[in-house]
């Protein structure tokens, strides 16, 4: 069990949870220049995002995705998107299409091609490699997120899911943000110190709403 300095263990063996930290991984591939080369290299990003004010959606992956790319898209205008079949990747769902039509815009892409595993197959998609990895860093421990004052904490003891969370604490959110912060930099610690071929992971915030809002905002343009 890990807990930051100078705190208390409070963890115990306890396995429920009010809250949830979601993993996000990325993948960006270093194309080899010769046929033997694995494609199984590159730059592994992952993002942690609250289950209750940070859920997953294809704009956030689509934005929290451009903030990774953006950084090697110089010069380059071709990009291959393969990401597993979940609602929030299903290229047939309107609101995925949505997404990566914004990504293609505000990338500045001349062909952008996306595909995703067959259903329950998402075995099949290289990044789901890095989770082998990603275990061998956080199995058997335990953490704990921050207590915070005494109306947050006697609202959220009245809520028994993520949704009644949702409802019931909204007016919290930066209670939220602040009791899960130092467990996020618990785990975001521990995953820096993991590596794919000698080159560290490195770990990405969540996307802002105001982030999210001037990604979308791209697709006001289009007539």
């Amino acid at each position: 069990v890990i807990v930051s300095l100078h705190d208390t263990l409070a963890v115990g063996d306890h396995d429920f949870c009010k809250f949830s930290i979601i993993p996000s991984v990325v993948l960006n591939v270093d194309i080899p220049s010769t046929i033997e080369v694995s494609w199984y290299r590159g730059d592994v990003y992952i993002g942690l995002k609250d289950a209750i004010f940070e859920p997953s959606s294809p704009i956030r992956h689509a934005t929290e995705l451009y903030k990774c790319l953006i950084p090697r898209m110089e010069n380059r205008h071709i990009l291959l998107v393969y990401s597993d079949g979940g609602p929030d990747h299903r290229l047939t769902y309107l609101s995925v299409q949505l997404s990566l039509i914004a990504l293609f815009i505000n990338l500045n892409l001349d062909i952008l091609i996306a595909g995703r595993t067959a259903p329950s197959h998402s075995w099949a998609n290289p990044v789901e490699k890095i989770t082998s990895i990603i275990n061998l860093g956080i199995q058997c421990i335990g953490i704990m997120r921050e207590r915070m004052g005494e109306e947050f904490e006697t609202c959220l003891r009245k809520c028994n899911s993520l949704k009644h969370i949702r409802k019931e604490c909204s007016d919290f959110k930066e209670d939220v943000r602040n009791s899960l912060a130092p467990t996020k930099e618990l785990i975001a610690s521990v995953l820096r110190r993991l590596q794919l071929k000698g080159k560290n992971f490195q770990v990405f915030s969540s996307a802002s709403d105001k982030e999210i809002e001037d990604f979308w905002d791209v697709l006001l343009t289009i007539e």
